[in-house]
């Protein structure tokens, strides 16, 4: 799947422009971007949540079962 988007994207081409572009500064990558609060719909809140909430969860179950493991092999419990 990943690959797929190589047949709609010139890659050649794309890599040339980010190649022209002026270097960005420090303090521009380190930017974090923010969107405005105000400017979001409920639909446009409820969309975040029901696209983030089951990578985080999946992050969670993830590291409490690593967790877990390290847990089940301590011997100082």
């Amino acid at each position: 799947m990943h690959a797929l988007h190589y047949y709609q994207v010139d890659v050649g081409q794309r890599q040339a422009d980010l190649a022209s572009r002026t270097p960005a500064s420090l303090d521009d990558m380190l930017l974090i971007p923010l969107a405005d609060p105000a400017a979001w719909t409920a639909a446009g809140w409820q969309s975040e949540v029901d696209l983030n909430v089951p990578s985080i969860l999946g992050y969670v179950v993830r590291w409490v079962d690593h967790g877990c493991r390290l847990l089940q092999g301590s011997r100082h419990l």
